[in-house]
């Protein structure tokens, strides 16, 4: 027979305490984490307002604002010096001379249709008006056929020398600005004729008037005299034989002014060509200079 089962029941098993399940939606923190998130984002938009501000401020006034502040300018920001006070009656110094011009190269020609017959190339040791004059002399007793015009150019230490330097080695004494007029433009000539040398220039002028003044001016405070050293003593204390006159020939329609000397064929000429002052000591080398200055078609009878 089967036995009948009892169902015995189980002894009891307390149940483990269980714990709250918070549920969280995604995106949302606790609120604690809120606050301290919202007052971060408060402190930022704080500074960047201030940022902001300063900005356009600094924007608006930074012109106004001195880099350095009037008394450091003042420490550090050289004054000029004041010049001394001149005394009553004392004479002020004369300012320096203008910077002289220097050649590194052969000066250009200013003879404009025809070169001279010949171009030679004198190196004195020094400026000196010595040392200038004797390399000149010692040119001038070279043979050369009679009508020959031959270009001299001065050269010392590899330095060509310019109109300003050429007189004043020369000291030759010239009117208050005058030679500035000429920008060292200028041409030194020894012309043979029968009579013996003569020497020739040109020099080229910036303002007509202004040159055409000193010359008028000139001629009444001793161009002659002052022109001397180019005579090489010749005419030194003699005489001449007349005031400066203006030449009834015109030669090639050329006003030439001239005054002569007691020797044959020796004066002092001066004329006026375009842009050109001439200079010579006779007749016959200022009219060489005119008919090399002037176009071949001019010359044409």
């Amino acid at each position: 027979m089967e036995k009948e089962l009892k169902k015995v029941p189980l002894p009891g098993v307390e149940k483990p305490p269980t714990e709250e399940i918070v549920i969280t939606r995604v995106g949302e923190l606790p609120f604690h984490r809120t606050k301290s998130f919202r007052l971060v984002l408060s402190g930022l938009a704080i500074i960047l307002i201030t940022i902001a501000g300063l900005t356009f401020y600094w924007q608006k006034y930074y012109e106004q604002i001195p880099l350095i502040p009037e008394v450091l300018r003042n420490l550090f920001v050289p004054k000029p010096a004041v010049p001394p006070e001149e005394k009553v009656g004392e004479i002020a110094p004369a300012p320096p001379p203008p910077p002289v011009e220097k050649f590194a190269e052969v000066p250009p020609s200013l003879l404009l249709t025809r070169e001279p017959e010949k171009t030679v190339t004198l190196t004195p040791r020094t400026k000196s008006k010595e040392d200038v004059l004797e390399a000149l002399t010692i040119e001038i007793q070279t043979q050369e056929s009679p009508d020959t015009l031959k270009r001299i150019i001065l050269k010392v230490d590899e330095h060509y020398l310019t109109s300003q330097e050429f007189f004043d080695a020369l000291e030759i004494s010239t009117p208050a600005g005058w030679l500035a007029n000429f920008a060292g433009e200028f041409n030194f000539f020894i012309y043979t004729q029968n009579e013996g040398y003569r020497w020739a220039a040109v020099l080229k002028w910036r303002d007509a008037q202004k040159a055409l003044n000193d010359m008028q001016k000139w001629e009444t405070t001793g161009l002659d005299k002052d022109l001397n050293p180019l005579y090489f003593g010749i005419v030194k204390g003699l005489p001449v034989v007349k005031e400066f006159v203006s030449d009834s020939t015109m030669h090639r329609n050329v006003d030439v002014r001239y005054m002569n000397f007691p020797f044959e064929d020796l004066s002092v000429d001066y004329a006026f060509y375009k842009d050109y002052l001439l200079l010579s000591s006779s007749r016959k080398s200022m009219y060489k200079l005119v008919d090399l200055l002037i176009s071949e078609e001019e010359l044409q009878p």
